[in-house]
């Protein structure tokens, strides 16, 4: 266990701990995200005009911890480069031509100045209103941020590490 003489060695020891410990919380939440995007998007329903490619599950990725005066952050993101258009090999009912994953029918491959895979995750979440083919959104980021907080998520994890180090904490 530390042992600490003044205050400055504790709040040094409490850092470090931090540094070494958002990424246990991030990837938690991570994970959580993961879930509702899988049962809220991908098990909600099976899509007829697309085939699914889970690329925005797999785009989900934790940052690495920022530090700006006292303050720590990680970000928790959709790496819009791993969301990628492939070929389609959905048979398009009709006379619709053959296209790729995230452009729209007429070819484009983005939408108001940004790729449409910028624009993906937006639209399974808050969902759009499209003439051809509209949808609700599936709220997977009101969702984790709901269970996280209610969950209290960053406060257990930072808790074990601590109490890892000797140092017993109440969450209230």
């Amino acid at each position: 266990m530390a042992t600490f003489t003044d205050l400055d060695q504790l709040t040094n020891h409490l850092n470090k701990e931090l540094l070494k410990t958002l990424p246990k919380i991030a990837g938690r939440i991570s994970r959580t995200l993961k879930k509702y995007v899988s049962d809220n998007w991908y098990k909600s329903s099976k899509p007829q005009m697309y085939e699914r490619t889970m690329d925005v599950l797999n785009s989900i990725t934790v940052g690495e911890v920022a530090q700006e005066g006292g303050n720590y952050t990680i970000e928790i993101f959709f790496d819009t480069d791993k969301i990628v258009r492939k070929t389609s090999t959905f048979e398009v009912p009709g006379n619709l031509p053959r296209f790729h994953h995230h452009m729209d029918i007429r070819g484009n491959t983005t939408y108001g100045g940004a790729s449409i895979a910028e624009w993906v995750v937006s639209w399974m979440n808050y969902g759009q209103g499209s003439s051809l083919h509209s949808y609700g959104g599936s709220e997977f980021l009101e969702d984790t941020m709901k269970f996280t907080e209610q969950d209290r998520t960053d406060a257990k994890v930072l808790k074990q590490a601590l109490k890892g180090n000797g140092i017993e904490v109440e969450i209230i």
